[in-house]
């Protein structure tokens, strides 16, 4: 029994350290977002869409709970918000492309079953 309380607890300190990467990745993005704001406007809003789209997959690659797959959705209606509905046509068919891939036999680590909800959110 204490042989599991303590894989638990070596599992528990992984989770933490990755946790602790992922937040430490995610204000390198927002800093660098901030930057190219100030630097040239139109990049930095590209920057924040892009990142939020690497920030879902990374974590759902790290992470790995598939609810996570329902975030792609946000990046969309971002590039909506940010840049205009072109851009959010734009970056909503790059998701659908990366997620089909994704669940592409052979290729990808992602269940059809999510791709198909996660393209249905998007």
């Amino acid at each position: 029994m204490a042989f599991i309380a303590v894989r638990d607890f070596e599992r528990l300190a992984d989770v933490r350290e990755m946790a602790l990467a992922f937040r430490l990745v995610t204000y390198l993005l927002v800093i660098m977002a901030a930057l190219a704001t100030l630097w040239r406007p139109a990049t930095g809003r590209w920057m924040i869409v892009l990142a939020g789209v690497g920030l879902v997959f990374v974590a759902e690659a790290w992470f790995g709970p598939p609810a996570l797959l329902a975030l792609p959705g946000l990046p969309t209606a971002l590039a909506a918000a940010l840049i205009d509905v072109r851009a959010s046509a734009a970056t909503g068919a790059s998701l659908s492309l990366l997620l089909i891939l994704g669940a592409w036999p052979g290729i990808g680590a992602f269940a059809p079953g999510q791709v198909a909800l996660t393209l249905f959110l998007i």
